[in-house]
């Protein structure tokens, strides 16, 4: 596997309305495709667009609306299941909350 860095562009477009997240998300999955199902998967949700709107396609799977890259260096694991892992509820983020101030 590899590990696919998705970013968001145009996220003024109507269609990222069926999105829960519309930052760069970065997915361990052997191609592309596979990639994108698993951010839409992850963040796709139902949304009501205004009357006349006609959308075609998740944000997620459209290349004029996510660029796809494969990231070289990588702080995580190419190893493992298919996976979304950021954003990630079970990510720790202990070690990036700032340092409490030395108690007096």
């Amino acid at each position: 596997m590899v590990i696919w860095k998705l970013t968001p562009v145009s996220i003024g477009d109507p269609r990222w309305l069926a999105s829960s997240h519309r930052a760069a998300v970065f997915v361990r999955a052997h191609d592309e495709e596979s990639a994108r199902s698993a951010a839409q998967e992850q963040f796709g949700v139902a949304a009501r667009f205004p009357a006349g709107t006609r959308i075609v396609g998740s944000p997620w799977r459209r290349p004029d609306l996510v660029h796809a890259m494969i990231v070289e260096r990588s702080r995580h694991s190419t190893d493992g299941p298919l996976e979304v892992l950021e954003p990630s509820f079970n990510t720790d983020l202990v070690g990036q909350l700032p340092p409490k101030p030395p108690k007096r």
